[in-house]
């Protein structure tokens, strides 16, 4: 699998080790010190090191603001709570669904059991 990944600052590192011990090549904003930091920046670096970004915020799913050509994707986590066990079950749809689909110039909103796609760019 060669599957890039960036984890955003609000994801557990659970999840990152989970990542890991599935065969995605991980960075997290701490990697790059990128944490804290604002929203452009942290999309910058995922478009420049080609890598997925796994955020649990809503920001990055405003097309408006991240909808162009060439985007390397997004994946938003929207756990029904902040549980490791909901967190979790959203992390491991999306590593399945990263194992299988491109992600490309799309958000994914993943829910537990659940995968919705939006185009992000026009």
């Amino acid at each position: 699998m060669n599957v890039r990944v960036k984890l955003d600052e609000n994801i557990p590192r659970t999840i990152r080790d989970r990542f890991v011990t599935m065969g995605f090549d991980v960075h997290d904003v701490y990697d790059e010190d990128l944490a804290g930091t604002v929203d452009s920046r942290i999309r910058s670096a995922c478009e420049s090191e080609a890598r997925v970004l796994v955020t649990l915020d809503t920001d990055f799913s405003d097309a408006r603001s991240y909808g162009q050509r060439g985007t390397p994707g997004v994946v938003l986590l929207r756990p029904h709570s902040m549980s490791t066990r909901a967190l979790a079950s959203c992390a491991e749809t999306a590593i399945s669904a990263l194992a299988s689909w491109d992600v490309s110039d799309r958000l994914w909103i993943v829910e537990p059991g659940r995968l919705r796609v939006r185009d992000l760019a026009p």
